[in-house]
């Protein structure tokens, strides 16, 4: 009657085999990289008759931002033209589709 339980070394490679379980299922579940930030500002766009509005708002992340690149299409296909006679509330004016250092309340147009 000297019959005993699992060997030890069975016992320590279940234990090993636990802790590398564990640690892929970390790795794929993202826990090895650090937290990425999100940053936040805002952006309004409002239609006037044909003409698509977009105003800069700022927001707590304002102080990173130094340049705003507006881009798109038309449901044509065509590329969305962008006015550079407009000011913006600071009396800036918007170059193109590009804002440099921008203010709260500047804003561009998208023209039809």
């Amino acid at each position: 009657m000297d019959e005993k339980g699992v060997s030890p070394v069975i016992g320590v490679i279940l234990m090993v085999d636990t802790i590398v379980i564990a640690a892929v299922v970390m790795g794929m579940l993202g826990g090895f990289s650090p937290p990425k930030r999100t940053y936040s500002i805002s952006v309004t766009a409002t239609q006037e008759g044909d003409d698509i509005i977009v105003t800069y708002n700022g927001g707590p992340d304002q102080d990173l931002v130094s340049t705003l690149i507006f881009s798109g299409t038309k449901s044509n296909g065509d590329e969305i033209t962008w006015d550079n006679d407009q000011h913006g509330a600071s009396g800036w004016v918007a170059a193109s589709d590009t804002i440099n250092s921008p203010e709260v309340g500047n804003y561009v147009i998208a023209t039809n």
